[in-house]
């Protein structure tokens, strides 16, 4: 299944790049969708298909698993801790960001997603108490994605190359 949520994150995150400007700019969109080209933005491209796939996975064997949440919460925070730390690290050692590097990064992002939940949906017993944080964790970032797409703060993972912060339609 873990395949298959990979494949579904780099089909799909590749495809909402471009979903803001798709669907016309709509405000509903702007939720889910990156409204301009920030790192924060992009981070909704890994965070809502791991999510949705995850539902999906959760109604076919989610509930059979004790742990199901934990690995999808602890997926979902190691692949955007990576693209963000990846992306910083080689963007100040180069100097600028390259096309091709954010794309290896966030096809690493995805796969390194899978490996972790993966890894813990088969190794570790997780206890029934995990459930709740797990849950709180994914909603809050859920949250913070449609939160911060109307009103971001003037920190730079949310500035847009142009030097503006928000929604960016041309």
């Amino acid at each position: 299944m873990e395949v298959a949520s990979f494949l579904f994150v780099v089909t799909a995150g590749s495809l909402a790049h471009f979903g803001f400007n798709f669907f016309g700019c709509h405000t509903v969109s702007a939720a889910f969708f990156p409204v301009n080209e920030s790192v924060w933005e992009h981070l909704k491209l890994i965070f809502f298909p791991l999510f949705f796939f995850a539902l999906f996975e959760w109604i076919m064997i989610g509930k059979e698993r004790h742990n199901f949440w934990a690995a999808k919460t602890l997926s979902v925070v190691a692949s955007m801790v990576f693209i963000v730390s990846s992306f910083y690290l080689y963007t100040h050692l180069l100097g600028r960001n390259f096309f091709i590097a954010d794309i290896i990064i966030f096809i690493l992002a995805a796969a390194l997603g899978s490996l972790v939940s993966g890894k813990v949906l088969l190794r570790f017993k997780v206890h029934h108490g995990a459930l709740v944080p797990s849950l709180l964790i994914i909603g809050l970032i859920g949250s913070a994605f449609v939160f911060f797409s109307f009103s971001p703060p003037s920190s730079g993972i949310f500035l847009d190359p142009s030097g503006e912060y928000g929604i960016r339609c041309p």
